[in-house]
């Protein structure tokens, strides 16, 4: 492992990196669906499942667009895959024009139980026969997939994020026994589809990811006392496109929440700011004080950077220069216990994550995990210190890209552009901040490695000044 000690980090002049986006969106076309369709075909077979039912609404989406390309506004939905192949969905009132948009062939039904309260429920609202129409029957293996994981209860596949309503007529239909949770089958770091992407999806993720560090960056430029916590994340739109959290932005006294939107509350010199935005692709937070300088905090506060900053960021690029290709989540968690104790720095959480359609995908990153990690893998640096009476936290929050040589050169064959501004993103990582990456790890953000603490010097940040490898 190669480790940054603290008396490696300076706080010192640091240029604000560029802020690069593509000209456009890009979109995954219909061919990656259908392929898809084939590794989940394979999944099912391995686990004896003839049937898979995909649980959606507008929280926990990610599976429902993986095979069908869009995703149910304010409604609930369902996606029945069959080992052969054939695609089904059930949709409420509101939802079913959507179905136009699949990217594999897809016959809808209308279950009116799936719309809103006091919508119309006289054409179809018997969800049962609804099953049943669609083939659900006596003798099926019904593999359930919502959005969690239960790895660690002996009876996992038994438990159920999905509404009782609907396992209860499926189970009415196939018995108890023959219907598990399967969702393993997409989101376990383990081996699950949707923890590898496509190049095509890397390359809408990317933009986003990279919507969402140009936000972000301008909101830092232009932070300032005197303004409210709504008018100083006014940068934070994402165009419209879905977000996978909402705009976040917590000062003063709940700033320690961190999870709370925006308020009119004025920012103040010397206050604790955290604040984060998020779309389908990638999450940015940013954590420190609202001050020029350490003068500026309050006595007990005064070595917030010796005392939490430093050794947050020597971890952090520790974390950053080892992570890569085979590297064990068990590697990189005992990397961030070693370095950045759990119980003297108070984080809670796995210190990494996958990312995607869902900000928190799943992670390989725990204790003894001897998941290593893959070629296609987008990878949230995830570590978060607790605040204190004395300390504030400290966030450098961002994504980035594990890719072996096949898939970089699949980015610089059909993504020239993307490719040219990841490079440009190791190059600012390595020339300003000190930070040198493996080859395989591409930055999906802007930002990535930026560390400002005291908000008001724009010019001042975080580096690596130790040359060693």
């Amino acid at each position: 492992m190669n480790i940054t000690e603290t008396r490696d980090i300076i706080y010192e002049k640091v240029q604000v990196p560029k802020s690069l986006i593509a000209d456009s969106m890009p979109v995954v076309p219909s061919t990656v669906y259908k392929e898809r369709l084939k590794r989940i075909i394979g999944k099912m077979n391995k686990k004896g499942l003839n049937k898979l039912f995909l649980y959606a609404d507008k929280e926990h989406c990610g599976n429902f667009e993986y095979v069908c390309g869009y995703d149910p506004r304010y409604e609930e939905a369902a996606l029945i895959l069959e080992d052969t192949g054939k695609c089904t969905v059930i949709l409420g009132n509101e939802c079913i024009p959507l179905n136009r948009l699949s990217k594999v062939d897809m016959e809808s039904y209308l279950c009116q139980l799936f719309s809103l309260p006091n919508q119309p429920m006289d054409k179809e609202n018997d969800l049962g026969r609804t099953l049943k129409d669609i083939g659900i029957k006596i003798g099926d293996q019904i593999g359930i997939c919502g959005w969690k994981l239960f790895p660690d209860l002996k009876s996992g596949s038994q438990y159920m994020e999905v509404p009782f309503y609907i396992i209860d007529e499926m189970q009415k239909i196939v018995g108890k026994d023959n219907v598990i949770n399967a969702n393993d089958i997409f989101i376990s770091p383990w081996d699950g589809v949707r923890t590898v992407n496509e190049v095509d999806q890397i390359a809408v993720f990317e933009f986003a990811s990279s919507l969402v560090s140009n936000q972000m960056l301008k909101c830092l430029e232009d932070l300032k006392a005197g303004i409210s916590e709504q008018e100083a994340c006014k940068e934070l739109n994402g165009l419209g496109l879905p977000m996978t959290s909402h705009v976040m932005f917590c000062s003063g006294d709940r700033a320690d929440i961190s999870l709370t939107s925006p308020t009119t509350r004025i920012l103040k010199i010397g206050d604790p700011v955290v604040f984060s935005m998020s779309l389908r692709g990638g999450l940015t937070c940013r954590a420190g004080y609202l001050v020029e300088n350490r003068d500026e905090l309050p006595e007990k506060n005064k070595d917030y950077i010796e005392k939490v900053v430093k050794p947050y960021y020597a971890m952090a690029v520790s974390w950053l220069e080892n992570i890569g290709l085979d590297v064990t989540g068990g590697d990189l968690y005992e990397l961030v216990e070693r370095m950045f104790p759990k119980e003297r720095f108070g984080w809670t959480l796995n210190p990494g994550h996958l990312t995607g359609m869902e900000e928190w995908l799943s992670s390989p990153i725990y204790p003894g995990s001897d998941i290593k990690l893959r070629s296609g893998m987008i990878i949230q640096q995830d570590i978060i210190p607790s605040s204190t009476d004395c300390y504030f936290t400290t966030n450098i929050e961002d994504g980035l890209l594990l890719a072996d040589e096949y898939l970089r050169q699949s980015i610089r064959c059909k993504y020239p552009d993307m490719w040219e501004r990841m490079q440009i993103r190791r190059a600012y990582m390595e020339n300003e901040l000190g930070i040198h990456l493996k080859q395989e790890v591409l930055p999906m953000s802007n930002s990535l490695g930026l560390l400002r603490p005291f908000m008001l010097n724009k010019n001042m940040g975080m580096k690596k000044v130790s040359n060693l490898r």
